[in-house]
């Protein structure tokens, strides 16, 4: 319900316990075009339409128990488990969240002042996006909410400044208002584990737990929302091999950030992005 429209749920299926068969069943209006993504035995579904409705039912056979063990692959790598959404691209998830986050990033007095401020420290553009990180991190604390709306949209800048605290979202689109008045672009990006990886046939926001800014300046930088003293041009190690949706106001695109070779401890390698 709270993006107007759109429906999207993941079950994971119990994998505690063996079983004969386990029978699954969905059932919506007719006339509702959804897209089903079954994962790990689950086989193709019987589809029957009743009385204005459409059933769809999966069976899962002969289910082994899957012990609780260490280093264990993620569970939805090993049970069974099914996506359903309308989303029908990403182009619809990048034409919702933009506006959203567009709306909480608007540049307002008191942001023009700050940046302003950041600005009269140094005339070199990197200092002056990296000064903005870094009064970020220093001025506004890092608070997770996800409570109602929250869960999906930044607070407006104006009132994550006052307050002096924020989450990923709301700092995200603080620094994105304080980089345009230095006139510097910066994308929000929504971030998603490493695994399980994320289905293309099956676009929904579900898969993202984060957000940071990505900054485009001489190139493109993800900049981790939550440690921005981090230099902004080095990809943070908390995000190797992060799965990134950039919503850029123009269909969005799916990104996956490379991962450091930490195999040789002495050797360092630069990537740029």
């Amino acid at each position: 319900p709270r993006v107007p429209g759109q429906i999207e749920l993941f079950h994971q299926i119990e994998p505690s316990g063996e079983a004969k068969r386990v029978r699954y069943a969905v059932t919506w209006p007719q006339g509702m075009d959804l897209t089903f993504l079954p994962v790990n035995g689950l086989a193709p579904g019987k589809s029957t339409v009743t009385n204005g409705k459409h059933t769809l039912e999966w069976a899962f056979n002969d289910r082994d128990e899957i012990p609780d063990e260490d280093y264990t692959p993620p569970v939805e790598h090993l049970a069974g488990s099914m996506s359903i959404s309308n989303w029908k691209d990403w182009s619809q998830l990048d034409a919702f969240f933009a506006p959203v986050v567009g709306e909480s990033a608007k540049v307002t007095p008191p942001i023009q002042k700050l940046a302003e401020e950041i600005m009269a420290k140094s005339t070199s553009t990197a200092d002056r996006i990296q000064g903005v990180f870094n009064y970020i991190d220093d001025n506004v604390r890092y608070v997770s909410m996800n409570l109602g709306q929250n869960g999906l949209t930044p607070h407006p800048a104006e009132e994550t400044l006052k307050n002096r605290y924020g989450d990923c979202k709301d700092r995200t689109a603080l620094a994105i208002a304080l980089l345009k008045v230095l006139g510097v672009k910066a994308y929000p990006a929504l971030v998603a584990p490493t695994l399980p990886e994320i289905q293309d046939a099956l676009p929904r926001w579900g898969y993202f737990n984060h957000m940071i800014a990505a900054v485009e300046h001489g190139g493109l930088y993800f900049v981790e929302s939550t440690d921005n003293n981090f230099p902004y041009t080095e990809q943070h190690p908390g995000l190797n091999g992060g799965q990134v949706f950039l919503i850029d106001g123009n269909g969005g695109k799916r990104i996956t950030l490379p991962t450091e070779d930490l195999s040789n401890p002495g050797t360092w390698t630069t990537k740029r992005i």
